[in-house]
């Protein structure tokens, strides 16, 4: 039996964005987006919903008139936001099994249930690669060159089923959709990001198991990383914490003569590329990293 979920948003690129991630995944999940409050209440009032995702955005005075038999919550866009109106608030910035999961505890699934379903044939645990995500605080052949080395560095050590994804997607969610097919059948993919922004930013750093920032030492490299890392827990949800204990700085393309060492002491660093033995040390701590619990 399908989840017969509505959403009244303003915003149709996260509506169709997440139509499309929830529905391609789960095949047991309807997504029904509704223009006005009212129109979502007509539908409720039929029976065709189960919950209903409103906009924080928009009014929501009528909401209370929604029958009990359809759940209702708000979207924010932060995780741990509280709810204005004394309703439920769920964050929209989520990974696709983080979303599967609310959707099924607002829909009453049990564990057992959630653990059956799976979606689409296709449960979460199948995705046994691991991603470790490179983002160029530089120009793209800077993180690019950086992930390509990574999994060449993995495949002279014995490392099977590697790949290198360099996505040029409009969101963040679409980057994840193109690289689920190679987690699926890789040990690990080396993600790129080097044209981001930050809608394209949340959705491949919760799901990747380590973030690689990497930077050229340059001034206006060093700065952009900088950036990131202070607005990361803002923009993923996550605490500083959390992002910390997955994200290492990696140097590509340093120069003593036109870069310097970024000015940070909690993001651990790996070190560099500029040689052999120092390529070797920095990806053999990311391999201790990207294969830790």
């Amino acid at each position: 039996m399908k989840m017969r979920i509505g959403i009244t948003d303003r915003d149709t690129e996260f509506l169709n964005r997440f139509g499309n991630a929830m529905t391609g995944r789960y095949k047991d999940v309807e997504i029904l987006s509704f223009p006005t409050l009212k129109a979502a209440k007509t539908a409720a009032d039929e029976s065709l919903l189960d919950l209903l995702l409103i906009d924080g955005k928009t009014c929501i005075n009528h909401s209370a008139s929604i029958p009990a038999s359809c759940k209702v919550a708000v979207l924010t866009d932060e995780k741990g936001a509280n709810s204005d109106y004394s309703l439920p608030a769920v964050c929209r910035y989520q990974s696709v099994e983080e979303w599967y999961t609310v959707l099924c505890g607002f829909c009453r699934q049990s564990e057992e249930a959630l653990a059956v379903r799976g979606g689409a044939g296709e449960p979460p645990q199948d995705l046994q690669g691991t991603v470790c995500l490179f983002i160029s605080g530089a120009d793209g052949d800077c993180a690019l060159s950086a992930a390509a080395a990574f999994c060449r560095f993995l495949s002279e050590k014995g490392f099977s089923r590697l790949a290198t994804l360099e996505p040029c997607f409009e969101s963040g969610e679409a980057i994840w959709w193109a690289a689920e097919p190679l987690i699926k059948r890789s040990e690990l993919v080396s993600l790129c990001l080097y044209d981001w922004n930050y809608d394209k930013v949340v959705i491949p750093v919760l799901n990747a198991k380590q973030v690689v920032l990497v930077t050229d030492g340059r001034k206006e490299s060093n700065e952009k990383i900088s950036k990131l890392l202070h607005d990361l827990p803002r923009i993923t949800g996550q605490t500083k914490a959390e992002i910390l204990e997955k994200t290492a700085l990696l140097y590509n393309g340093f120069s003593p003569q036109s870069g310097e060492l970024l000015k940070n002491d909690e993001v651990s660093k790996l070190g560099g590329l500029d040689c052999e033995r120092n390529k070797k040390a920095a990806f053999e701590k990311l391999v201790i990293r990207c294969m830790r619990k």
